[in-house]
């Protein structure tokens, strides 16, 4: 090391005093952490440490929306981002809590949920943060983002397990909660408040930056933190690159809906399972369940139909426990508003009573219904004050409300006559002048990933973007006329697969001639002529991948194009088995008439210049593909690549190879038994694809995470 630097740094370790804000001993910074970074040639963060390190105080309560939201979305990236060297974090997990007067030791909290949250933070911050500070840290995160939704025990022995260790787990819980040591800890915790705020908190949460108290929403919401602590970091050429960046905003996205629409069940069982727990950080979401259902009366707001009142019900939902989320979160519940909204939908949706629009719901059915998700969702005394507003005419003031901004937005945008043609009605991103929005089949149907392709990388100021939009890297080449290993594959692998868990899959489908035949000097339509057989069928299936798994938002997709393609993939191996058809082009009309309603530009399209183009597209990325491999004699369809390396245990057991090359969270899908069912659902078969239940209804379910805020 330099001596002049050597010098420097240790002069600047001693002029480094420990000093006190609001009564909060600030620990000097270590010197052997000082000369780590000096030994790598960070002199960056040898001249941030003349100023650092930064004292960071949060108080707060575990169970609160606020909290959390603060917790999650700003505390998270910047402890992510700034080298906690840099930092003196403090957490307080009191907030408004007291102590009881009688016998001055007993915490007095919100509910008693919140007391036990407190508790096992105060028992972590005091048993582990001084020595390890981080594993402390990323257990008070697990418990807070409660990925699994469990009630306070379960997440934290989760957590402490999977962040701390088992025997920490039970040096925490044996050793300091149940020892009342945690009501000791959390009675201590009280105290620091009342002595940094004798007058009280000025809100839940509040954030001590140095002496600078910060506690209003603008003031700790992600970029406003990051700026507040980047301040402080005095040159501007030696601040981290977290400070340089510009915070990427949420990607907003609004549904309309109707409560007997099929698909309507699909979005809230399908698209937000499980991937709202990783949405909540990148995506605002609006809901208004008003479709297409229209009203009557001078202000068109009375009842036309048993869906309106479906309808009204849900906006009722919506409006209690969703739109106004910081006054009507259930303080030191572990659900808050949002959750309580989602889980509501979902076992609405879910309801014995629930037929959608191939039956009739009447308006007994929708309270049936709603009782039973009350009962598992709401707080327990709020079921009759509910179903009594939405009979009342604060329900129909609150329905008005959503209809009015539906009718608005299809008048803005040209939907008044024809109305929403697509139940659910989904639009992404924000609105520019000249540019209206449309509905977008890809967030409908592939929401997570829709997201987590607009919401920028961390080095472009995404930094709530999870590991997780990082999917799965899956190739399939196969021959549509290999009724053997290929169809055994496409029939009995992928579909299920996909279907259980296509969010975290990126999948390509490459139809052609089978690897042993494949003639690398031939085109693909010189090809044809030796074999029109196989060259039928593979062009079908390449219209098919081209024209609908792969178009995204093109008209040519009616509904869900991925798995409608699956479906039409699967028809054509069925019927090539059992050799009922005369020819193979009968059995393309039939597979297309079965799964897509435009059936007659895919027979087109087999058929013409078209379907030649998109075959040839599907021979360059075989021979691509194939070129990549060095051992081309041992290639055999079909061909799985995982991540770009060709995996031949995918083809008897792909659920396995998947999970195995998911990074992030793994999924409940993967620990589950190959005869689980998917919590009723069922596997999939191709009987069973959506893509036929576009014409009836569809099966699917949801699991929310706890405190889920958009």
């Amino acid at each position: 090391m330099n001596l002049k630097i050597f010098l420097f740094a240790v002069a600047a370790v001693f002029v480094q005093q420990q000093h006190s804000t609001n009564g909060q001993e600030i620990k000097q910074v270590k010197l052997n952490k000082l000369f780590s970074h000096l030994s790598k040639n960070n002199l960056n963060t040898f001249f941030l440490y003349q100023n650092l390190p930064i004292n960071l105080t949060v108080l707060y309560k575990p169970l609160h929306h606020l909290s959390r939201t603060f917790i999650i979305e700003s505390l998270k990236p910047l402890m992510t981002n700034i080298n906690t060297s840099y930092l003196q974090l403090q957490l307080i997990p009191a907030g408004d809590s007291v102590i009881n007067g009688v016998d001055n030791t007993t915490v007095q909290c919100t509910s008693p949920d919140q007391c036990t949250a407190a508790q096992f933070h105060s028992c972590a911050l005091d048993l582990y943060f001084e020595n390890d500070p981080i594993l402390t840290w990323n257990f008070i995160y697990c418990t807070v983002k409660n990925k699994l939704i469990a009630g306070v025990f379960p997440a934290a022995q989760r957590c402490a397990k999977e962040e701390l260790s088992e025997a920490r787990w039970n040096e925490l819980y044996q050793g300091c909660v149940v020892t009342g040591r945690g009501n000791e800890l959390l009675a201590e915790n009280v105290r620091k408040t009342a002595q940094l705020f004798p007058q009280g908190l000025p809100a839940v949460p509040t954030v001590l930056l140095n002496d600078q108290v910060l506690s209003k929403a603008a003031d700790l919401d992600t970029d406003a933190l990051k700026t507040f602590v980047c301040r402080l970091i005095s040159a501007e050429q030696i601040q981290p690159d977290y400070c340089q960046l510009r915070i990427a905003k949420k990607i907003p996205v609004r549904v309309f809906y109707e409560s007997t629409s099929d698909l309507s069940k699909v979005f809230f069982r399908k698209q937000t399972d499980p991937w709202c727990v990783y949405l909540e950080e990148m995506m605002s979401l609006e809901l208004y369940p008003a479709g297409n259902v229209p009203l009557f009366g001078p202000n068109k707001t009375s009842i036309s139909s048993d869906s309106s009142f479906g309808n009204r019900l849900l906006s009722v939902v919506n409006e209690r426990y969703f739109n106004h989320l910081e006054q009507n979160s259930i303080d030191g519940d572990f659900m808050d508003g949002y959750m309580r909204t989602l889980v509501f939908h979902t076992c609405f949706y879910n309801a014995s009573q629930w037929r959608g629009s191939e039956g009739v719901m009447t308006e007994q059915d929708f309270i049936s219904a709603a009782q039973h998700c009350a009962e598992m969702s709401l707080p327990l005394d709020d079921w009759f004050n509910f179903v009594a507003a939405v009979k009342s005419k604060e329900g129909e003031e609150i329905y008005s409300k959503v209809v009015s901004y539906t009718e608005k937005f299809k008048a803005d945008n040209g939907l008044s006559e024809s109305g929403f043609t697509s139940i659910p009605w989904v639009t992404i991103g924000v609105e520019t002048v000249g540019s209206p929005p449309v509905h977008s089949r890809q967030a409908a149907n592939d929401l997570f990933l829709t997201v987590c392709s607009l919401y920028p990388l961390p080095s472009e100021g995404g930094v709530n973007r999870p590991i997780e939009c990082t999917p799965v890297e899956v190739k399939v080449l196969y021959s549509a006329a290999d009724t053997e290993k290929s169809a055994d594959f496409l029939l009995n692998q992928l579909p299920e697969v996909f279907w259980r868990r296509r969010q975290r899959i990126d999948l390509t489908l490459t139809p052609y001639i089978e690897l042993p035949l494949l003639n690398e000097s031939l085109t693909a339509e010189e090809a044809c002529q030796q074999n029109e057989t196989v060259c039928t069928l593979n062009t079908a299936h390449a219209c098919a991948v081209k024209m609908y798994f792969e178009a995204g938002d093109s008209d040519t997709v009616q509904w869900d194009g991925k798995n409608q393609t699956l479906a039409f993939i699967s028809c054509s191996f069925e019927k090539l088995q059992e050799n009922k058809f005369k020819n193979v082009v009968q059995i393309v009309e039939h597979c297309a008439n079965a799964h897509f309603i435009s059936a007659d530009l895919l027979s087109y399209c087999s058929q013409s210049a078209e379907g030649k183009r998109y075959l040839e597209e599907m021979r360059n990325r075989t021979l691509e593909l194939q070129n990549l491999q060095n051992q081309k004699s041992v290639l055999a369809y079909p061909l799985i690549l995982i991540n770009g390396e060709v995996d031949n245990g995918a083809k008897t057991d792909l659920k396995a190879a998947i999970c195995e090359a998911i990074v992030g969270d793994k999924m409940e899908y993967c620990h589950e038994k190959d005869n689980d069912n998917d919590n009723g659902g069922g596997g999939w078969t191709p009987s069973s694809s959506p893509a036929i239940f576009f014409f009836s209804s569809f099966l699917c379910l949801i699991v929310v995470p706890l405190y889920l805020t958009f």
